[in-house]
């Protein structure tokens, strides 16, 4: 009998409400997550609020609750991330919320089916909620139990057996409002002997509807061997858009970089990225852009790595996603992508505040503090991401 944790019950289409993300391997003793921020208490006016705040949470619930909390005080997700696998001990959610104009609820969703994530998002969107980050997860089935009359599964097998990934969606409402104002479609490729995940999006790509945009990739493996890497597109309904996009899918294991910056020579500007295991994926458009080419260090080694290949001239331009395990309490393999300009003369500088480690929990005080200073020297958040804890990159 399986005893299956949290991302089997998290993929229930039954599932309306969580009180936890994270369940216990069966015999251990379940302990009650506590997020290590809380939400600040209601303030007489905007002016008197610190410009941001932080969350970070080993609970998806009460994260979700925090979130909450923040948005109806005008608090509103900036970047949010999640590293770790699925034990309570190893898995952290985390977000940077900026004060704003507005109230902002938060809500969530996943896909027991990977063929129903374009109509779910769509149907939430009916609602005023739109996707504004995704969260990568794995989690495994315990107690693999095998056939009388089967071969015992090695070791590395049974982990690939055990191993189940997926994707959780975070939403945003502004103001309460209903309207919907974003409309999204998946393409799926699907992952396995005789099958081209690559030329399956690629083709479908090629014919999508104008005005639609690459939002993320994402990653499934819900059966033995399932597996599947999509493209989540979404439009804005709110902006006239009818270019035409070329669009370049990339998957590789080695020279992914040097694939990169072959498409970039030719005109790609790079959109998004990820990867899982030893596969890196990448989305490219041919549209207006200064890069020349791109730069991508390990973000769990950005000290030594900015250093070595990054100069005052490159330009920060985004994330690609690392990937998560069981019970691990690290993000694997995630990338920091600088571009390299015709530009000479543009200069920016680049400060790394770390939010929480390993043995590190973080004060609201004090994180804030320090933040608040970097932002009133003219810096801006551009992502968060995981390097022993969770990391932010900020530029000026």
């Amino acid at each position: 009998m399986k005893a299956v944790r949290f991302f089997s019950l998290l993929m229930s289409v039954s599932l309306l409400t969580l009180p936890a993300f994270i369940f216990a391997q069966s015999g251990k003793k379940i302990e009650q997550p506590v997020p290590v921020v809380e939400a600040v208490a209601p303030k007489t006016s905007d002016e008197a609020k610190p410009a941001t705040q932080l969350v970070i949470a080993n609970d998806f619930s009460r994260y979700i609750e925090e979130l909450n909390k923040l948005g109806s005080l005008k608090y509103r997700v900036e970047k949010a991330f999640n590293y770790g696998g699925d034990a309570a001990d190893s898995q952290k959610f985390a977000a940077v919320m900026r004060l704003d104009e507005a109230t902002y609820e938060y809500d969530w969703l996943t896909s027991p089916n990977k063929k129903f994530i374009e109509s779910r998002l769509n149907a939430k969107a009916e609602q005023g909620f739109n996707a504004v980050q995704i969260l990568p997860l794995s989690s495994c089935i315990d107690g693999i139990t095998l056939d009388s009359d089967r071969v015992a599964v090695p070791a590395a097998n049974e982990a690939l057996l055990r191993l189940t990934k997926g994707d959780v969606f975070l939403l945003e409402r502004r103001n309460g409002k209903t309207a919907k104002t974003k409309e999204y479609k998946v393409i799926i490729g699907k992952i396995g002997l005789g099958k081209s995940p690559t030329t399956e999006i690629q083709t479908a790509l090629d014919n999508v509807p104008a005005g639609f945009q690459p939002f993320r990739i994402l990653f499934d493996k819900s059966g033995t061997f399932d597996f599947a890497v999509s493209v989540l597109l979404e439009k804005d309904l709110q902006k006239e858009n009818n270019e035409k996009v070329e669009y370049r899918f990339i998957k590789d294991v080695n020279g992914f970089e040097k694939e990169i910056n072959t498409s970039a020579s030719n005109g790609f500007q790079l959109i998004v990225g990820r990867r899982i295991g030893l596969v890196k994926f990448a989305l490219l458009a041919k549209v207006p852009g200064d890069a020349v080419s791109y730069i991508l260090i390990d973000a769990d080694k950005y000290e030594k790595e900015m250093a070595k290949k990054v100069t005052p001239a490159n330009i920060y331009k985004g994330m690609f996603l690392g990937d998560t395990s069981c019970d691990e309490p690290e993000t694997k393999g995630g990338k920091l992508v600088f571009a390299q300009t015709a530009d000479a003369n543009k200069k920016f500088d680049y400060k790394f505040l770390k939010l929480s480690g390993k043995n590190l929990y973080p004060t609201d005080g004090d994180m804030v503090a320090a933040l608040n200073k970097l932002l009133a020297q003219n810096y801006r958040i551009r992502d968060i991401f995981y390097a022993d804890g969770a990391t932010l990159i900020l530029e000026k």
